[in-house]
């Protein structure tokens, strides 16, 4: 599980591209992911980071909790989610893996 190897500060996905990413998940949910756009962040997350595995996927849906303003725009949601993931795997005990 990759929860036991060392983790950079995000997800995976480089600060250069950041902008990007959140541009092309927001572009891919449209305003109908908005019942569940944390689940759809999580996906498109899962499905570009190098570091999560299923586990840490199935965890993160499970303790992911971000209070959203409906009324802002769709990436700044998207964002915000993201933001919300990478605070929650930096937070998770960093342990190296065994060799």
């Amino acid at each position: 599980m990759s929860r036991n190897q060392s983790r950079p500060g995000s997800v995976g996905v480089s600060c250069q591209n950041h902008s990007a990413f959140i541009e092309s998940i927001a572009r891919s949910a449209g305003e109908d992911a908005s019942d569940d756009l944390e689940a759809v962040v999580l996906r498109a997350v899962a499905r570009h980071s190098e570091i999560l595995d299923l586990p840490d996927v199935l965890e993160l849906r499970t303790v992911l909790d971000v209070d959203l303003d409906e009324t802002a725009p769709l990436e700044a949601r998207v964002a915000t989610i993201v933001d919300a993931i990478e605070a929650t795997v930096a937070s998770w005990p960093q342990q190296e893996a065994p060799e």
